[in-house]
């Protein structure tokens, strides 16, 4: 049997609280190389939201901010979740997904908190998980333990998992299996590996399943 994944990940560090005292357009030149900022790392609440109304910066997940010409890709989107879910966490359920594929986040993002680390309180944007992943099943993105594509689509294809919302878990997954690549990896892992663990499907009814769900999104080939 497989290990379990257990590597551990220390959080990023925040901005240089000394820059906080320059105005919001000079710290953000200040830090300009930097692909992710924060209230505090430029200057506090009022300079955040005069660089939010500017245009200045752009918002991928309450609290967590790019530079409004930088494009989030998914590692960007990685780190940012990264800074929200702190140490010892592996993005799965809508957070993975959302990684891969982007859009709106879909709040409350799923984390899960390894048996090493402490488990935080449920936040708002945060919703914590206790699973069993090992290292097949997990990827590394932007530096962040991340649910491979064919995990994350058997966990939001079963619900695996307490505040799952349905049509969250369809859009997500109409999203993931839209992209070639990541519907190629589904498949091939779901033919290749048991998921037992994670679901009570066979290996039939998970292919049945990937199946329906992209007949459902109209992308079958």
């Amino acid at each position: 049997m497989a290990r379990p994944y257990s590597h551990i990940l220390g959080n990023m560090a925040s901005g240089d609280s000394a820059q906080a005292v320059l105005e919001p357009r000079a710290q953000l030149m200040s830090i300009a190389q930097e692909s992710l900022h924060t209230p505090r790392s430029v200057g506090g609440p009022d300079a955040w939201k005069r660089l939010l109304r500017d245009r200045d910066i752009r918002l991928i997940l309450p609290g967590v901010a790019c530079a409004y010409e930088v494009r989030p890709t998914p590692e960007i989107r990685a780190r940012a979740f990264r800074i929200i879910g702190g140490k010892y966490v592996i993005a799965c359920g809508t957070a993975a997904a959302w990684i891969y594929v982007g859009g709106e986040a879909p709040l409350p993002l799923h984390a899960f908190y390894n048996t090493y680390g402490s488990r935080p309180k449920t936040k708002d944007n945060l919703r914590p998980l206790m699973r069993q992943f090992f290292a097949p099943e997990v990827s590394t993105v932007g530096g962040l333990p991340v649910t491979s594509p064919a995990r994350t689509f058997v966990d939001l294809a079963r619900g695996n998992g307490a505040g799952f919302n349905p049509r969250v878990c369809q859009k997500l997954l109409a999203s993931l299996l839209a992209e070639p690549r990541h519907r190629a990896a589904i498949e091939t892992d779901l033919r290749a590996r048991s998921f037992r663990h994670a679901t009570s499907l066979s290996h039939n009814e998970l292919l049945d399943e990937f199946e329906r769900i992209v007949a459902i999104a109209n992308l079958a080939a």
